[in-house]
């Protein structure tokens, strides 16, 4: 559900960009965030972002670190066997509704209902080819909550889907909004932004290897809008990256980019992990006094 836009010059939105496993480097700014008090009314995110937003509007960054660090070594959590099995490489199942009503992970769902900030996060239709955006008012419940952010995290090939609203849904990085998030809070009337970024500086995706292309189109030849949507992404979010560029130079954009990564979208090791997630913490740590000011 789309909201009506409105100006908000003065004010500053907060936006997590996907990247997979590579958000055990967000959570640690997340939770630097947190610990320094400083307030978004507008948090947004993609993917895993996506996850990191409703984790940050809840308060809680301990469950981001619980998620894309700590539970890495939960046997339920995912990897090649569940994939063999059919089950995908990321058992959404279980990371998702299933870490919520099992309370393996739980969600602190009055937090996030009494925090004031708005949150955004999005998915893509295989049949209608539609950017779907969620905010708090299409949230009812921590479960179907639960849902919305499996649906914006749903990797094609890595990932079962889930199904909504009539089609199957998928990762809302192959949407209109692509990974990086930040028109939805253009969209919302913000014109300032800080961006917590998964990849480093210069940053560019290219096409498709000629296995996974085929891959793709054996895999998702019933849904055509999806693979058109693939197929065009690297190009979008190259576009994306330059615009964001060019928004960091005039002062409106303030992006935050890993000065180390080594951690890919699929990785479940477990120290590599918690290795990027210390990282960050020491560079969170360093420029809180830039993201003091900048606010």
């Amino acid at each position: 559900m789309q909201k009506r836009k409105r100006s908000k010059k003065n004010a500053c939105a907060l936006v997590f960009e996907g990247g997979g496993m590579r958000a055990s480097f967000s959570a640690a700014y997340s939770e630097a965030l947190l610990k320094a008090g400083l307030t978004f009314p507008f948090v947004a995110g993609i993917s895993a972002g996506s996850s990191l937003a409703l984790n940050h509007v809840s308060k809680d960054w301990k469950r981001s670190i619980r998620q894309f660090v700590k539970t890495s070594g939960d046997a339920r959590f995912g990897g090649v066997s569940h994939f063999l099995r059919g089950h995908g490489y990321f058992n959404s199942d279980f990371l998702y509704e299933g870490s919520v009503e099992s309370g393996v992970v739980p969600f602190d769902w009055l937090t996030f209902c009494s925090n004031p900030s708005e949150v955004a996060i999005s998915a893509f239709g295989a049949i209608s080819g539609k950017t779907y955006v969620w905010h708090k008012a299409d949230m009812p419940d921590a479960l179907a909550l639960m849902k919305l952010c499996r649906a914006s995290s749903t990797m094609p090939i890595l990932m079962n889907h889930i199904t909504l609203f009539g089609e199957p849904l998928y990762d809302g990085g192959i949407g209109s909004y692509l990974g990086l998030s930040y028109k939805m809070a253009e969209d919302a009337g913000y014109e300032r932004f800080i961006l917590i970024a998964t990849q480093p500086k210069g940053y560019r995706k290219k096409p498709f290897s000629p296995a996974l292309s085929r891959l793709l189109r054996m895999r998702y030849q019933a849904y055509p809008r999806l693979l058109d949507a693939l197929f065009s992404m690297p190009a979008r979010y190259n576009r994306a990256a330059e615009k964001l560029e060019h928004l960091e130079k005039s002062g409106q954009a303030l992006v935050i980019r890993p000065e180390f990564m080594n951690v890919h979208s699929t990785t479940l090791a477990h120290k590599k992990l918690t290795l990027i997630y210390q990282f960050a913490r020491a560079q969170a740590d360093r420029d809180i006094e830039r993201i003091a000011a900048f606010l």
